[in-house]
């Protein structure tokens, strides 16, 4: 649903906004996931069963992929503003 309701915002807003509007949401979702990211590290290094250490690894897999997509949006937000630097 929130993705739906962002898209929506998205398409009535002009093309700068939108990509100040992609860096805003990006940033603030990227900082809570380095959180996750951060604490399942930590979780990891500790003494864990099997079923737990499994169940943190997909937890960290999945993590980092979705930081790989939210980087994603932040370079295109910023490719698209002209503030990329490559």
């Amino acid at each position: 649903m929130l993705i739906f309701a962002l898209r929506a915002k998205q398409r009535k807003m002009p093309t700068g906004r939108k990509s100040d509007f992609l860096a805003n949401v990006s940033h603030e979702i990227r900082t809570p996931m380095n959180g996750i990211i951060g604490m399942t590290d930590l979780a990891l290094g500790t003494e864990l069963d099997y079923d737990q250490r499994e169940f943190l690894s997909l937890v960290k897999f999945s993590a980092d992929s979705l930081l790989v997509v939210i980087n994603d949006l932040l370079d295109f937000s910023r490719a698209e503003a002209g503030k990329l630097e490559l």
